[in-house]
C-alpha cells in the first residue's frame, strides 16, 4: 500500500497514477453526471459477479473457532474502470445491443470517458480532508485462479483487519475476468452516513475530471454526428468528443498479392 495526501492506492506503482483509465456506460448516465455534477459509486453487492464482496459477506471463524460476521461489509462502495484503451469485448459488454418493441436494432447507446487514476482518486479523496487516505482508495484488481481465490478468502483477513486488507478483498477477482484489466475506485463510509443507500454520490467537476469522450465504434458516421451534437449541447463539454475507429480499416492498408 502507498498513499498520497488524499487517497491510498493498492497493487499500483507511483508512475501508474498518471496513466489513463476508461469507463464505458450509457449516454444518459454521462448527461446526468454533468447535470448533477456528481460521480456515483455502488455497493459491491450490486456488481454482477456473485463473487464480488464474497469474503466480507461470508461467515468467518475466529482464532478460537467461533463464527463471526463482518458488520462493515456494507460500508464500502466502488466503481469499476479499465486500463484497456481499445477493446471489442468491453464495448459489447458495457454498451450492449438494444432493440425497439418491434425487434428492430437501435444504435448503440454507450460511450467511453477517459481520465487518470490520480484525477479520479483525488476527486473522491480531497473532499474528505485528513480522512482522505482512510476513506478513499484506488487499486488494480488481481485475477486469481480458483484455488488461489479460495486460499485468499480463508487467509486474507487472518493476520489483521485493516483498511488495506479489506480493500484487497474488493480487488480480488476470478481469472475468467482478467480480460477486463480492471481498476477500482473504493470509498469507505466509516461514519455510516450512507448506510440506508446502495449508492454513494459525491460532488465533482466533470469538465476537470474527464479528459475525453469517445463514442461507440459501431455508430455510423451520421449517427455519431448526431450523438456528438447531443453530448455537446447537453453537457457543454469543451474537450475532445470523437467516434472510436476500432472497426475502421486504415486508408494506407495495402495487401500484397
Amino acid at each position: 500500500m502507498a498513499q498520497t495526501e488524499s487517497f491510498s492506492f493498492y497493487n499500483l506503482e507511483n508512475d501508474d497514477l498518471d496513466k489513463p483509465i476508461y469507463r464505458i456506460f450509457p449516454k444518459e448516465r454521462l448527461i446526468q453526471m454533468f447535470d448533477e455534477q456528481k460521480n456515483v459509486l455502488v455497493r459491491p453487492g450490486k456488481w454482477e459477479d456473485p463473487f464480488e464482496n464474497f469474503i466480507l459477506k461470508s461467515t468467518a471463524m475466529d482464532s478460537e473457532g467461533n463464527k463471526v460476521t463482518f458488520s462493515f461489509h456494507d460500508e464500502y462502495y466502488g466503481q469499476c474502470w479499465t486500463t484497456l484503451k481499445a477493446s471489442d469485448a468491453m464495448w459489447r459488454i458495457y454498451s450492449p445491443d438494444r432493440f425497439d418493441v418491434d425487434g428492430k436494432k437501435l444504435p448503440p447507446n454507450g460511450l467511453r470517458i477517459k481520465t487518470t487514476m490520480r484525477k479520479l482518486a483525488d476527486s473522491l479523496g480531497q473532499p474528505c480532508g485528513k480522512f482522505g487516505p482512510v476513506q478513499s482508495s484506488i487499486g488494480k484488481v488481481r485475477y486469481l485462479k480458483d484455488a488461489e481465490l479460495k486460499d485468499f478468502a480463508k487467509n486474507g483477513l487472518r493476520s489483521a483487519i485493516t483498511g488495506e486488507s479489506i480493500a484487497q478483498t474488493l480487488l480480488a477477482k476470478r481469472k475468467a475476468f482478467s480480460h477486463e484489466r480492471e481498476i477500482r475506485l473504493i470509498y469507505s463510509d466509516i461514519n455510516n452516513s450512507h448506510s440506508d443507500s446502495d449508492i454513494y454520490k459525491y460532488k465533482i467537476d466533470p469538465h476537470d475530471l474527464i479528459d475525453q469522450i469517445m463514442l461507440d465504434p459501431r455508430l455510423t458516421p451520421e449517427e455519431a454526428k448526431a450523438v456528438k451534437a447531443e453530448v455537446r449541447s447537453k453537457t457543454k463539454f469543451k474537450g475532445t468528443v470523437k467516434r472510436s475507429f476500432l472497426y475502421t480499416l486504415s486508408d494506407d492498408l495495402v495487401v500484397n498479392v
